[in-house]
């Protein structure tokens, strides 16, 4: 992973389509590129702890108002400090 503290990642989650989460060795998560063209992945979350609590946040929303929470890097981009 291009841009990563390691270059090997894990696979941990899957949106059902196109884009990939993976785990680097070191702590942080990134999703596949939004952009085919695209060479590195992107940091959405410090760790795991944090992409986790970001999913919890996007469930609780959509339970609340019945609105799917969209495209999940915003939504993690939005919320990081």
């Amino acid at each position: 992973m291009a841009g990563a503290g390691d270059p090997h990642g894990a696979v941990i989650a899957s949106n059902g389509g196109d884009v990939l989460f993976v785990a680097d060795r070191i702590g942080p998560i990134h999703r596949t590129p939004a952009s085919p063209d695209a060479a590195e992945f992107d940091e959405i979350a410090g760790d795991l702890p944090q992409f986790l609590d970001h999913i919890r946040r996007c469930v609780l929303g959509f339970m609340e108002t019945g609105t799917p929470p969209g495209d999940l890097l915003r939504v993690v981009r939005l919320s990081r400090p």
